[in-house]
This record gives C-alpha cells, structure tokens and sequence, in this order.
C-alpha cells in the first residue's frame, strides 16, 4: 500500500471537513423547510453532565408532595433598570407575598417589579426589605398562573445533613428543581449567619427558597461563594442561603398595612 505524505493526508482532511460542512448546512436548509429531522444521539458532554446531576435536578415525576407545591409556587422576578432573579409565591394572613432576595430588586427604576410565571406576569410592590441579610417581600393581587404555598417559617436550623430542595431559574434554564444537602454555616457580610448547602445554582436563582421535606421554608438563596485561591473562581457546587427564621415577623405586618387598598390583606382593619 502507498504511504500517503503530510500533503495528502491533510488534503484529505480538507475535503472531510467540506463534506461536513455541506452536510450540516443542507440539515439546516431542512430544517427550516419544515423537514422534520430526527433527535441527535447524545454528545459526550451531554452524558457527562446527566450523569454529575443525576439525584440533584429531580424530573418532575420523582418530586415528593413537598417539592411539588414549592415548584408550583416558583416565579421570576424581573426588575425594571436591573436584571431578573427567582422567587416563591406565598400567602400569609391574606396577604399574597413573593419571597425573594434583596438584591434581586435592590435596583430597580420603579416601585414595582413584574412577577412572571410561563407567558403571564403582574406587578408587585415592595413591602419588606432587608439589605443587610439580603431578603426581601413582595405583595401582589391574587395570581392565577402559578400556586400559592402558606408561609411556613422553620424556626430551627436545619442540621448538617438534611437535604433542602428549592425551585427556580438559574442562568437561561426554565424552571429547575434542585436538591442539596446543608453541609455548615458560615458569617459573611458582617458576621451574617448563612447556611451552606451543597447543590447547584447560577446567576438568576438569587431569590429562589428552600424547602425542607415537611414543605417548611428554611431559607432564601441569595448567594455563590467565590473561591479565593490563585484566581477567583466560583464555587458554583456550594450555595449561601439566608435562614428565614430572620424574617421579622411584626415589622412584616405592619408594612403590610401601609399597602394601598387592592393589595393590604383584610387582618389591617381590624386593627
């Protein structure tokens, strides 16, 4: 057989790489001809990544009742002049509460932000807000594209261990429900405690709340931690969450009562 030159195999390669090239423009003239094409095998990253995620980004079918009610609750928040975040929908003595970061709306040019859930969004006003453990409510009208779960505060710390599940949509992913484990606390921002939860989480998953198993909100996610080595990186597997047990209740309520009157809950007149 002929040994082929460096000249030829590299010709050869040319024309391999022009084939593809032909190849794949004429799939997208298909394509866009309405040509129905059939789904690609996975790639090798494809697989890897469903293989690191498997038991933490649960399909809709294995979540248990808990998850499913924080999942239905799940909405984005989008601030006006600023960016977007997640968030849960709530209700607590009547009111109708989306519970988020901070710095989520920190920002924002109005004193509303919109709440959206699939194709559907309403307005939301500020009513709780708290810069320094970086939590924040919001009250709006009733909503009928997404279901409400009872603000149900965890008092205690959930113990190094307990797995905590939250929904939201981190980065441009849709809707994601993500499982992790608390693995310690730490103080950050002015000896602020936080929990540490081994999961997953991006930028745009700031706000989203973490259930415990019983369906109680043990905390708010409101941060990824950087690592401070060589060069900064973030530690995208390791999440900081606000415990909500620092929610204060009694300064909720009475900001509650100064909303305008389609969105104050009923307890207000009684007062």
């Amino acid at each position: 057989m002929k040994k082929l030159s460096q000249i030829d195999v590299i010709t050869i390669l040319g024309i391999l790489a022009c084939a593809a090239l032909i190849l794949m423009f004429a799939t997208g003239c298909a394509e866009q001809a309405g040509v129905a094409d059939s789904v690609p095998p996975p790639s090798a990253f494809e697989k890897r990544m469903a293989s690191e995620y498997e038991g933490t980004v649960v399909p809709a079918a294995r979540l248990n009742r808990a998850e499913r009610r924080g999942r239905a609750g799940a909405v984005k928040v989008f601030t006006p002049g600023s960016g977007r975040g997640s968030g849960c929908y709530v209700t607590y003595k009547g009111a109708h509460l989306v519970v988020t970061a901070a710095h989520v709306f920190d920002d924002s040019s109005t004193n509303w932000v919109w709440i959206v859930r699939g194709n559907k969004k309403v307005k939301a006003h500020p009513v709780y807000f708290d810069k320094g453990e970086d939590i924040g409510l919001l009250a709006t009208k009733p909503m009928d594209m997404v279901t409400p779960t009872k603000l149900n505060v965890r008092t205690p710390y959930p113990p190094v261990g307990e797995e905590l599940t939250y929904s939201g949509y981190p980065g441009r992913h849709d809707l994601l429900t993500i499982r992790g484990e608390v693995v310690g606390y730490q103080k950050i921002w002015d000896e602020r405690e936080k929990i540490v939860i081994h999961t997953y989480g991006w930028p745009g998953a700031s706000g989203s709340c973490f259930f415990d198993k019983r369906g109680r909100m043990a905390g708010v996610l409101v941060a990824i931690p950087i690592g401070k080595g060589y060069v900064p990186q973030l530690l995208e597997s390791m999440i900081f969450a606000t415990p909500i047990k620092v929610l204060d209740l009694d300064k909720l309520d009475k900001h509650l009562c100064t909303l305008q009157p389609d969105i104050r809950p009923s307890f207000c007149s009684k007062k």
